[in-house]
């Protein structure tokens, strides 16, 4: 497992790839940089609507979902291939709604967990044009949590340090 820190726009890395961002269980992209997902890649905000919709927050929480963004997402730059948006479950709501950082760090070990099986177990062919050739899978994501969440990121940190199956770029603006 590997962590590296780039300044560079996420929403500018190269396709395709793993897009990770840390998700309320209310279906509401409205703030942070869920916000600006639900700007660059609208078609994976509505499967995530949809996603809440017909799971309660308790079925939720701890959990990943993973969407295949459509190649006309303005987030797909240059016609290339689509990028996968992993949408953590780390807590059930958002700003003064948030749960506590404890809770959101413990959601974001199991939704962690999730995705590295996910992977793992994956015969999607949309998921394995992502695939490295060696290695652990590629995941490309913001401070996590650090935002709306209020999570100090050290401890969110310490939970992808914790990944065996999974590397992480983590883009800092």
């Amino acid at each position: 497992m590997t962590i590296k820190y780039i300044q560079k726009d996420l929403f500018k890395t190269s396709a395709p790839a793993i897009l990770a961002h840390a998700c309320n269980t209310h279906g509401i992209w409205g703030g942070g940089i869920a916000l600006q997902f639900s700007k660059k890649f609208p078609s994976t905000e509505r499967k995530y609507i949809n996603h809440c919709q017909s799971h309660t927050p308790s079925e939720l929480l701890g959990t990943t979902l993973l969407i295949k963004s459509e190649l006309n997402d303005p987030g797909n730059l240059a016609g290339k291939q689509p990028h996968v948006i992993a949408c953590l479950f780390t807590s059930k709501g958002g700003g003064g709604d948030a749960d506590s950082p404890q809770k959101i760090v413990e959601n974001t070990e199991r939704a962690i967990k999730d995705l590295e099986n996910q992977l793992n177990d994956t015969m999607e062919d949309w998921l394995l044009d992502t695939k490295p050739t060696e290695g652990n899978w590629l995941i490309e994501l913001p401070k996590i949590n650090a935002g709306i969440f209020r999570v100090p990121w050290d401890e969110t940190e310490k939970v992808l340090k914790g990944s065996e199956k999974l590397d992480f770029t983590v883009y800092v603006v």
